[in-house]
């Protein structure tokens, strides 16, 4: 019996040292309280030396901000986020209107793992501590060094670049370090979830893309996406060629020096669920010693459909 009250309306709380206006959604301001609920968990775009990444204190600013705020941060790039938004942050926590924060860590399989609820006043204290154990659970894939990474479909519902980053080794900002690892030198994006309603971000961190998921996007969409964010290579279109198999026939054309059958490829699902995932045969040995792997079905073929399209990620678990 709740109402549901949606609005891009804000007011002024102050401003930051830099003149920066901090901003709060209008009816959140006219409430009794606020409770501020994320994820706490590694950020796509930055890792912050004060524990503070993507969390309760982002979401009092970029969340209880609206667009208003959002883009007031990112018109700063990374700066803006990593830190200015502290600052922000404390503004926001400061008038006394967020009675606390309700921050989540999950663990490597999706699954919540901690639920905390902290003090609005011992939100930047405590936070870092939770982003270390999100950061300690966090699942990667299992070799550092791949030649092609199959990710079947990238999306917002995934990540909010599509493909998480802190998986794929690749950040794409300008001015930004890319990781040293994992090291991948080919990423082929097979397809958009149909949740993320043609906001394909993220896209532009593959090298290879299908014409289905070109087909899906919507460019009114992603474009005010990437252009809030102004991270603008995010949204950039890698080459699209017919099907999932032509853009592993490229990629395994461009391994310069490998041959397809001595090729390290890795097939995953998405970023976010990396339980199970597929290596080819030059990987197996090496992947099914590892303590922390377990091998759970025998040789399976590369399959594609009458379209080219590879058929649908199954285990045997």
């Amino acid at each position: 019996g709740v109402p549901i009250i949606s609005s891009t309306d804000v007011v002024r709380l102050g401003e930051t040292k830099d003149h920066i206006p901090v901003y709060m959604d209008k009816q959140a301001w006219q409430a009794d309280g606020v409770i501020l609920v994320n994820r706490i968990k590694p950020h796509t775009d930055f890792s912050s030396p004060q524990g503070l990444e993507s969390g309760l204190m982002k979401m009092s600013v970029i969340g209880l901000g609206n667009n208003a705020q959002a883009e007031l941060m990112h018109d700063h790039g990374v700066r803006g986020l990593r830190d200015i938004l502290p600052e922000a942050a404390g503004i926001v926590l400061g008038t006394g209107k967020v009675l606390c924060g309700i921050g989540i860590v999950e663990n490597g399989r999706d699954e919540t793992a901690i639920i905390r609820v902290i003090p609005s006043e011992e939100i930047a204290e405590r936070e870092p501590a939770l982003l270390a154990q999100a950061t300690q659970f966090m699942p990667k894939l299992p070799v550092n060094d791949t030649d092609v990474l199959i990710v079947d479909e990238i999306g917002k519902d995934i990540s909010g670049t599509g493909m998480d980053t802190n998986i794929i080794g690749r950040i794409g900002i300008l001015g930004q370090v890319e990781p040293q690892q994992p090291r991948i030198k080919y990423i082929i994006a097979s397809d958009l979830t149909s949740a993320s309603h043609g906001n394909a971000l993220g896209i532009g961190l593959a090298d290879f893309t299908t014409r289905r998921l070109f087909e899906k996007i919507d460019f009114t969409v992603m474009n005010q996406n990437v252009l809030t964010s102004t991270f603008i290579r995010r949204g950039m279109i890698p080459l699209v060629l017919e099907n999932t198999r032509a853009c592993l026939e490229a990629a395994l054309r461009c391994n310069w020096g490998v041959s397809p059958k001595q090729a390290r490829i890795v097939r995953i699902p998405n970023t976010l669920h990396l339980e199970y995932m597929y290596v080819s045969e030059e990987l197996r040995d090496e992947v099914s010693s590892m303590s922390h792997f377990e091998l759970v079905t025998g040789d399976l073929a590369m399959e594609f459909d009458d379209r080219g399209e590879l058929r649908k990620f199954e285990t045997n678990a």
